[in-house]
């Protein structure tokens, strides 16, 4: 699968929200684009990663 553009290898039957920990993102805090899809966040322990999936996983940032 791609994250944010790179290759990166993660096992079978891993949810979004286990990329998210891998990576140690809050989930309040990004928007994850699958395949130019959004999924909402209440998907995010049902969606199942498979290894052809393009991932953008955006995160916002406070400033000012």
């Amino acid at each position: 699968m791609k994250v944010n553009g790179k290759n990166m290898k993660f096992k079978q039957g891993k949810s979004i929200i286990n990329l998210l920990d891998y990576f140690k993102i809050n989930k309040d805090i990004v928007v994850v684009e699958i395949n130019f899809n959004i999924i909402e966040q209440d998907q995010y322990e049902k969606y199942i990663l498979k290894p052809e999936d393009n991932i953008e996983l955006i995160s916002f940032v406070g400033g000012g």
